[in-house]
């Protein structure tokens, strides 16, 4: 949560604005990260492992695509007459997303990046930015939820808290200055090594 956060505000200019829309979508996000990481608390380990490479395989072509699906929506709304607001704080549908992120959290970060990709028409830093920080949002409310539970490791999870915030820095550096048709390959590439990686897991029982 920390470095997520931390790396969103270290490139805030492009955050969307803090209207009633991006509220609105944060407590949407917040709302169903909470629902999941108290429900993982309750049901059996494992319950959705199956599904989880099919939604980080659909993610990253979603990113991959992100321009050509948000140029054909908007022409499409367009051609029936509608006025199309497409943006970021629009993006409702990431309730379910979030709800997964509370409950799984593997790849979550691919998963929204992908939404917002498609909102900004494929403006990877915006996009990454506000993932980024909803993202933390949504960690720092399972975080609390799993705290009040007893769930939490703490050495070790003050050991990772110290590593990730640093990546999360470096990370947010290189993703202002990275040429954005390098950061597609890169994002797909993980993407979709991350989706073979928990595919031979989840499916084949290889680790």
């Amino acid at each position: 949560m920390p470095a997520t956060m931390l790396a969103a505000l270290s490139d805030r200019t492009q955050l969307p604005p803090f209207n009633r829309a991006f509220f609105g979508l944060i407590v949407a996000s917040i709302t169903g990260a909470g629902v999941g990481a108290a429900l993982l608390l309750l049901t059996p380990p494992g319950l959705f492992n199956g599904i989880v490479p099919l939604l980080l395989g659909f993610a990253t072509l979603l990113f991959a695509y992100a321009e050509k699906i948000s140029a054909f929506i908007r022409k499409r709304a367009e051609g029936r007459g509608h006025d199309l607001t497409f943006n970021v704080s629009s993006l409702k549908v990431l309730l379910p997303v979030s709800f997964y992120g509370g409950y799984f959290g593997a790849g979550v970060g691919i998963l929204i990046l992908g939404v917002f990709s498609i909102a900004t028409g494929g403006d990877y830093r915006s996009a990454n930015v506000a993932k980024n920080f909803v993202s933390s949002l949504n960690g720092l409310v399972a975080s609390i939820v799993f705290i009040s539970q007893g769930a939490v490791v703490w050495p070790q999870t003050l050991a990772l808290m110290v590593g990730t915030i640093g990546g999360g820095l470096a990370g947010a550096y290189i993703a202002r200055v990275i040429p954005r048709n390098v950061v597609r390959v890169l994002v797909v590439a993980v993407g979709a090594v991350l989706t073979v990686a928990f595919a031979r897991r989840y499916w084949f029982g290889i680790v």
